[in-house]
């Protein structure tokens, strides 16, 4: 996945979460589940490392159509660890619906938000 974090107040590009999994049923209620999930992983202008773990997990009701989707369901906190160059830093993440658009194939789905700030590319397991 892809996704974008804020260190100092500057937009950082983060990659990682693999294993994290998304569980949709056919009425269109899902479940995001980071328990297994690897942090995600990304580095500033001067080198600095960052990693994010994200624990825990969302509902949530999802529906497709043409190209586009909205999510509904409630803000979740969700239990995060965050190190900035192998030292813990400050770091807080929760879930929360949004909308935006999408693209699938019979094994894959990608999806970005409305302001292209999150994408999540996931694959048929």
């Amino acid at each position: 996945m892809s996704r974008v974090g804020v260190v100092l107040n500057v937009p950082l590009r983060v990659a990682g979460l693999r294993d994290a999994t998304m569980t949709l049923d056919v009425d269109g209620t899902g479940l995001e589940d980071f328990a297994q999930s690897e942090p995600l992983l990304g580095t500033t202008a001067d080198g600095g490392k960052l990693a994010i773990t994200i624990r825990g997990s969302w509902t949530f009701s999802l529906k497709g159509t043409g190209g586009h989707w909205v999510q509904t369901g409630t803000k979740t906190e969700l239990p995060t660890t965050a190190t900035f160059n192998g030292k813990p830093t400050d770091y807080h993440s929760s879930y929360a619906p949004g909308s935006g658009t999408y693209s699938c194939t019979r094994t894959s789905l990608t999806m970005s938000t409305d302001k292209q700030v999150q994408t999540d590319s996931w694959s048929k397991g």
